[in-house]
């Protein structure tokens, strides 16, 4: 998410939303002299429409406790705003796992997930391509996957990515789970294009070749997933992303609502409860690429 809020990959709409794909497309011209260019007539793109999907959490403490907790008695003191901030902590880690693995089939319906939005068999909407990768086609043979644990498929990883970075405008970053962070940093250094930038607040973040790796919370990026052939389940996913408004952005119409004095009528005591209404938009087709079938 600070790697969103980096790049305003943030953007402001209603609860029910509508935009239009634009593919980019344009031809450079040439004329003869007297001539004029050939007009060509521009129309809009039919429109995608999309809903927010609602993410929270509520909790109430007793008004007892409230007061303890006020006064400093026994020892509660402190206890509720460090339970609060471990609560916030543990479910922006939660949220950032539905930024990827979203559910929008389910009831109460979830964000649509960027696994789903970028699942290698339905093209995204409004253009015609998956955006998806399939790293077991740089390797050779019949490998259903590319293998990482073995150094001699590192030359063909590397030459992969230069090729998929190449399909995103200006990659702002390669998010990875933790286990293959290590592995990119491990193959940044040993051919000696790993370079360091910093965050919003200042920490170091590692560079393949002058583009930040972000590494996702504990388990936001799978290592079970299917390869080529669904024989096995023991690869993963990196995504290349150039978050930004009306790119690659996660559409919300208020960011994070949060109030602590919630007025509870069925429980004696404190409410707090807070709210983010988002959903993620793809409206440029070259501002993300997933590459799948990454075996460690």
């Amino acid at each position: 998410m600070q790697f969103l809020e980096q790049n305003s990959g943030f953007e402001q709409d209603a609860t029910e939303f509508d935009f239009r794909p634009d593919d980019e497309t344009t031809t450079v011209k040439g004329r003869e002299l007297g001539e004029v260019y050939e007009s060509v007539r521009e129309e809009p793109s039919a429109k995608e429409t999309l809903a927010l999907a609602l993410h929270g959490d509520r909790m109430h403490v007793d008004r007892s406790h409230v007061e303890d907790d006020r006064r400093g008695l026994r020892d509660l003191q402190g206890w509720l705003e460090r339970r609060l901030g471990k609560l916030y902590r543990s479910w922006a880690k939660g949220f950032e796992a539905v930024l990827f693995n979203g559910d929008h089939t389910a009831t109460p319906a979830q964000m649509k997930g960027l696994s789903k939005v970028y699942n290698g068999t339905t093209n995204l909407p409004g253009f015609g391509i998956t955006g998806v990768l399939s790293a077991h086609n740089y390797t050779d043979g019949a490998d259903q996957s590319m293998d990482l644990g073995d150094s001699a498929n590192w030359d063909a990883f590397f030459e992969m990515m230069y090729l998929a970075l190449s399909e995103v405008d200006d990659p702002k970053g390669i998010v990875v789970g933790k286990e293959l962070y290590a592995r990119v940093n491990t193959i940044a250094r040993e051919r000696h294009i790993r370079g360091e930038s910093r965050d919003l607040l200042g920490r170091i973040i590692p560079n393949w070749d002058g583009v930040p790796i972000i590494r996702a919370k504990d388990g936001t990026i799978p290592t079970n997933e299917a390869n080529a052939d669904a024989s096995a389940t023991d690869t993963t996913s990196l995504y290349i992303l150039s978050p930004g408004e009306q790119r690659l952005s996660v559409v919300t119409n208020s960011g994070l609502y949060f109030n602590e004095k919630l007025d509870l009528e069925t429980q004696e005591g404190m409410g707090i409860e807070w709210e983010i209404r988002s959903q993620w938009k793809v409206e440029e087709k070259n501002a993300g690429r997933r590459v799948r079938y990454i075996k460690l």
